[in-house]
């Protein structure tokens, strides 16, 4: 959310299977009372994705796509990508950074991780934020490895 001249950007409650992380070692996350989080433009926020409920260790998590939009629809026309099938978007300054996951995850197959810099959608006229806030949307793909006999 663009706060009056302070230059925060406020991030809305992220759902399962998508947490934001409050630090970038991925051991402690936002929860719903914390929202809506205030963030100064460019700041990091940490984001987790993972399966929910699962424990077959051939289940991969694919994260395809990332974008934000400037309001809770994720098909609005003002879009901007963030990831593009699984990689940062490349016409971005400020790109995305995947992170990897570590064994003590549990099953790191079952979470992708990823980094992005606050920012906010300005109109293209006036150059005034559009809204208050940043959401993010996701498109998660899932498949089951096969084991190939030798």
């Amino acid at each position: 959310m663009v706060n009056g001249s302070t230059g925060n950007v406020s991030i809305q409650g992220v759902t399962s299977p998508c947490v934001c992380l409050s630090d970038g070692d991925y051991r402690s996350w936002y929860v719903d009372s914390d929202y809506p989080i205030q963030h100064v433009l460019q700041d990091p926020v940490f984001v987790e994705v993972r399966v929910l409920d699962r424990t077959d260790p051939m289940i991969v998590l694919r994260l395809r796509d990332c974008w934000a939009t400037p309001v809770p629809a994720p098909n609005h026309e003002v879009q901007w990508s963030l990831l593009v099938d699984g990689c940062p978007y490349e016409g971005d300054d400020y790109q995305t950074l995947l992170h990897p996951v570590d064994v003590f995850s549990g099953l790191p197959t079952h979470h992708k991780r990823f980094k992005v810099k606050t920012f906010v959608f300005l109109d293209g006229e006036s150059e005034q934020p559009l809204s208050e806030q940043v959401l993010l949307s996701l498109l998660l793909g899932f498949y089951k490895e096969q084991l190939l006999a030798s």
